[in-house]
């Protein structure tokens, strides 16, 4: 029991500090400093938390995280920044936590942490994610509050109920694998969306992407002869590739998104003579393009380094531009 005690202990506060790192080392230390959590004698070292000076970085650390949370498109740039850094501090509360174990026993248990935390921070993240695309901001703060809340109950229930805390733990790791693929695609665009927005500061934005020779080898075997895309992300309507990143191609009245997903190309058509409408619209991270193609909506996402705006002018304008995002011709 003691050791099932000692798993949920630390695993549990892994999980919340992949969520809530600063939370987490906040709450527990000001537990401990006021008497209002008992440490068991086997996580005795973790009165270190209360330590005045690591109280005082904890809180101004969890005061800018508290405000970036609360932005739309903020919060993911902040979750980027984060995607090493609560891992890590979650498996050295781990390693604190058995300091007097032999040097494999903490090992284990910082890996152990360290990974549950990872599976909670790409959860938060890919969600956070999801919910920026939408229009309204009020989603994105009411879940923002309810992780606050969750960090501090989390960590209250790690050193409470420890076995029951373990429980949580082993439920939500066997979800996250189920929905593993997913997140992993919503961390794999956070991720390129943030990169694109750093080159996009060094080098500004590309009118237009040269297709890899993987991908114009694929078009051309399907009867396209295209060289040139705007690399994206499809979004909400594009069914079956939401949250792939690929790129955006014109071939006549046709548009085409292509991606490699689960290693072979998929591509997805677009008819424009059903096009009714289009809206273009800046964001944060990335750019919106909305397509009205007859009763659905089609949604993708532009980076920053790769300007959508020709893609809306091609739109609009028939023959094609020369400075429209691709050139292309049906063989």
């Amino acid at each position: 029991m003691d050791t099932l005690a000692l798993l949920g202990s630390t695993l549990g506060l892994g999980l919340v500090a992949g969520f809530r790192l600063y939370a987490a080392v906040l709450a527990v230390g000001l537990g401990i400093r006021f008497d209002l959590i008992t440490l068991p004698p086997s996580l005795s070292h973790w009165r270190v938390l209360a330590n005045e000076y690591i109280l005082a970085v904890a809180a101004a650390a969890y005061f800018l995280e508290f405000l970036a949370d609360k932005i739309p498109w903020v919060d993911s740039v902040w979750d980027s920044v984060h995607t090493l850094i609560r891992p890590l501090g979650a498996a050295f509360l781990g390693a604190i936590a058995v300091g007097s174990a032999d040097p494999v026993t903490q090992w284990i248990v910082a890996l152990l942490c360290g990974g549950v935390a990872l599976t909670g921070h790409s959860t938060k993240a890919g969600v956070r994610l999801a919910v920026n695309h939408s229009p309204e901001p009020f989603s994105n703060l009411a879940l923002s509050v309810f992780e606050d809340v969750m960090a501090v109950l989390g960590a209250w229930l790690s050193l409470a109920h420890p076995v029951f805390m373990l429980g949580v733990v082993l439920v939500f790791v066997a979800v996250f694998l189920w929905l593993s693929p997913k997140i992993f695609r919503l961390m794999r665009v956070e991720a390129m969306a943030f990169l694109a927005l750093v080159r996009r500061g060094l080098r500004g934005p590309h009118r237009g992407w040269a297709l890899p020779a993987k991908y114009a080898g694929y078009l051309e075997r399907r009867g396209y002869r295209i060289d040139l895309g705007v690399r994206c992300v499809a979004g909400k309507g594009v069914r079956g590739l939401r949250n792939s990143a690929g790129y955006f191609c014109f071939a006549g009245r046709e548009a085409l998104f292509v991606t490699r997903r689960l290693l072979r190309f998929r591509q997805h058509a677009i008819d424009l003579t059903g096009l009714r409408d289009s809206r273009y619209s800046r964001r944060l991270l990335v750019d919106r393009l909305v397509l009205k193609i007859g009763p659905r909506e089609e949604n993708f996402y532009f980076f920053k380094d790769a300007s959508g705006e020709p893609v809306l002018k091609r739109l609009a304008s028939e023959p094609a531009p020369e400075s429209c995002a691709a050139q292309s011709s049906r063989q």
